[in-house]
């Protein structure tokens, strides 16, 4: 995959950074922190028609998808997964 943009992303004073990659029609967005994924979600896009790299940009799709990478690291929702799996185990 090709990383074709970088977002960057404070929150509770971390420089995180949402990444976005290419492969084909097929786009993945993940969060980062301090060069390492900053959870174990990865959130994918896959457009079966041929459209211009800059328009997928502006289509709400990709968007959501970062909103969604965003929404995610200021829920914690991986950091709430994990202690659930803790508390069964």
């Amino acid at each position: 995959m090709e990383l074709v943009n970088r977002i960057p992303f404070v929150f509770e004073e971390q420089e995180y950074e949402i990444r976005i990659y290419q492969d084909g029609m097929i786009f993945k967005v993940r969060a980062f922190l301090n060069e390492e994924p900053a959870n174990g979600y990865t959130y994918e896009a896959d457009f079966s028609t041929r459209i211009g790299l800059k328009r997928h940009f502006g289509l709400s799709a990709i968007d959501n998808l970062i909103e969604d990478a965003k929404a995610d690291i200021r829920n914690k929702t991986w950091q709430r997964l994990l202690e659930a799996l803790q508390r069964e185990g």
